[in-house]
């Protein structure tokens, strides 16, 4: 599981080593934190869901994080993304459609859901996703310790 902060797309290899310096300035930006997790959801919502998910509290340590990270990315060419950060945790994606009784059925379980945790938060990494027949595929790119 992975907490995107920012996407950037299709990105050519030869930018590497600007996305890994852009990386190292926004990880040092930030001390390491616990992130608190709990409640479950989908995008866009039940009925229409394409991904499932677990909810991240926006406490002031990871918007801190994701906004060095968007402007340490912004320096090295990528837009700031215009949607509102929404902090969750993937579960899965969904191929539609679900049907209207299961999507009620998980909507109804979703509510009934009473995990909380508390995750240490003291590493960001450079991801490339593959995407494919059997779901996504991560690699890590680069790893920045967080406050160094």
């Amino acid at each position: 599981m992975h907490l995107t902060l920012k996407f950037l797309g299709e990105v050519p290899e030869a930018r590497l080593p600007d996305l890994q310096r852009a990386l190292q300035r926004a990880a040092t930006a930030t001390a390491p934190f616990g992130l608190e997790i709990g409640g479950v959801g989908a995008f866009p919502n039940f009925r229409r869901a394409r991904v499932y998910w677990v909810g991240a509290e926006l406490s002031d340590p990871l918007l801190q994080l994701h906004t060095s990270v968007e402007q340490a990315f912004r320096a090295v060419g990528f837009a700031t993304e215009a949607r509102p950060f929404h902090p969750h945790l993937t579960l899965g994606r969904v191929k539609p459609p679900v049907s209207r009784s299961m999507a009620d059925l998980l909507a109804a379980a979703a509510e009934r859901v009473s995990y909380r945790a508390t995750v240490p938060v003291d590493t960001v990494e450079l991801m490339r996703s593959f995407t494919g027949s059997n779901g996504a595929r991560y690699e890590p790119l680069a790893r920045c310790d967080l406050g160094d």
